[in-house]
């Protein structure tokens, strides 16, 4: 089935977006004492 195939590829591309997210922010809260790693988030996510 051609919708099943698109619906599971878009939960996919969310699935990604989420561990991206959540693997950025795990990096710049281990990071930001030890090393000073380039951070490339958005500017509201600044706190």
């Amino acid at each position: 089935m051609r919708e099943d195939n698109d619906q599971l590829r878009e939960h996919v591309a969310i699935y990604a977006q989420v561990i991206h997210e959540l693997r950025t922010e795990l990096d710049r809260r281990t990071d930001d004492t030890t090393r000073r790693s380039p951070v490339r988030s958005l500017p509201t996510s600044t706190t």
